[in-house]
């Protein structure tokens, strides 16, 4: 079957679930009501899960979700995995860039070197949603210590 690629198939960032979509430190920070360092010295001792593109260090929204659930487990709630009604999905260059917080050309480098699968259409480029998850997922570094590593506080 042939499948037509149109507009309806294009989302932006915020229809994606929690687990891919990342936050920056300082947007982490004031989620967990911590400071910055303090979520820094987090990261570099392993107890919070990054993902890492180029520089850029983010963490995935539902890591509060999942950080809070190990420390309350009587009170965890299963999230509804949304994923399947936007993985045949597609992102723009520009929305692609939103959600990975780095820039557009940035994402074209990632095009171009084979690093992010896209799809031509007419004059503009676009990401599929599972392609994005497969990098967001290869660039994941797990947590070694602390709640989320299994082990305790």
């Amino acid at each position: 079957m042939n499948r037509r690629f149109t507009t309806s198939h294009i989302i932006t960032a915020a229809d994606l679930p929690d687990q891919y979509r990342l936050l920056t430190r300082a947007e982490a920070a004031q989620l967990f009501q911590r400071s910055q360092s303090t979520l820094s010295a987090w990261i570099g001792d392993g107890r919070l899960p990054v993902v890492r593109i180029g520089r850029r260090v983010q963490i995935r929204l539902s890591t509060f979700r999942d950080y809070l659930d190990a420390l309350n487990p009587h009170t965890a709630q299963p999230e509804p995995d949304n994923l399947a009604t936007v993985i045949d999905r597609y992102l723009t260059i520009n929305g692609t860039a939103e959600l990975l917080g780095i820039h557009r050309n940035t994402v074209s480098l990632l095009i171009r070197d084979g690093g992010l699968a896209s799809v031509p259409f007419g004059r503009n480029r676009y990401v599929p949603v599972r392609a994005l998850t497969d990098l967001i997922d290869s660039c994941t570094t797990p947590a070694t210590t602390g709640p989320l590593a299994g082990l305790p506080v």
